[in-house]
């Protein structure tokens, strides 16, 4: 794909509160190993990882510290998705073809976060390369994402979700006409990638991933914010929620959990492809 782009690595969550965050996704059935402290920012996060990507929940643990933009969307639009990254093999690779796109990433980034659970630490290394906000219009913070140490976040006991969660399938927002601009995401994603249809306009990742931004008002447009995920046995995906007592909703064999129970975001579980 164009860019270097491997797909969607993660969807970040800005959160207010650590603890009733990590109460609340593990009341929906996720399995959180532990406390992650990123040593470059003041922040940290709750992560539930899949085989092949994870969600970030992520908050501030040190305000005095860089926050990365954190403090500022809490503040303007409270918890919610605040962004995303997309996966690269080389962040480095990734940039430059930014460039000759003629597209403005920012300068390299490096992040290591110690991450803690009940059997010792880990220290996962990122190197990452964000694109300032004016080319990503209706994403939020985007960042390309290579993991250096991709073999700390795959224990084979992390990727076990009671819910049968398996991964991230795709995403969904709205953009308004303005800021939808068909051009813009070619130039991000290529020309292949896009299809541009009358209410909403898709991309398509690999791995059968897929982001749709949405025009509001559309008979179809679906809910702000929503994070698609795949189970692999929706019957265990219903029994989790209901014996948690969590409300949710069902359209044909989907399930649907809202904002109120998801720190802000809407979960659309559905069947694994």
């Amino acid at each position: 794909m164009l860019h270097g782009i491997t797909g969607i690595d993660h969807p970040v969550w800005a959160v207010a509160d650590m603890d009733k965050a990590k109460a609340a996704f593990e009341r929906l059935g996720f399995n959180i190993p532990g406390l992650g402290r990123h040593l470059e920012w003041g922040t940290g996060n709750w992560c539930m990882f899949f085989e092949e990507d994870y969600l970030e929940l992520r908050g501030i643990l040190a305000p005095d510290r860089y926050l990365h933009g954190l403090e500022a969307y809490l503040e303007e639009n409270g918890e919610g998705l605040m962004g995303l990254a997309f996966g690269t093999d080389s962040a480095e690779a990734s940039r430059q073809s930014l460039m000759e796109g003629r597209l403005h990433p920012h300068e390299l980034k490096s992040l290591r976060r110690n991450l803690e659970w009940d059997g010792g630490k880990v220290q996962p290394e990122f190197r990452l390369c964000f694109l300032p906000p004016e080319e990503t219009a209706c994403l939020g913070s985007v960042v390309f994402c290579e993991h250096r140490t991709p073999e700390l976040l795959r224990r084979p006991e992390w990727v076990q979700h009671r819910n049968a969660c398996t991964g991230v399938l795709g995403m969904r927002t709205a953009c308004s006409r303005e800021r939808l601009d068909p051009e813009a995401y070619r130039a991000l994603f290529g020309e292949a990638a896009i299809e541009s249809l009358p209410d909403r306009l898709r991309v398509n990742f690999p791995r059968n991933q897929y982001l749709e931004l949405f025009l509001p008002g559309s008979s179809s447009s679906g809910a702000l914010n929503e994070v698609i995920l795949q189970s692999e046995n929706m019957q265990r995906t219903r029994d989790c929620l209901r014996s948690a007592d969590v409300n949710f909703s069902e359209q044909e064999d989907d399930i649907l959990v809202g904002p109120e129970s998801a720190c802000g975001a809407t979960l659309h579980f559905c069947p694994q492809p």
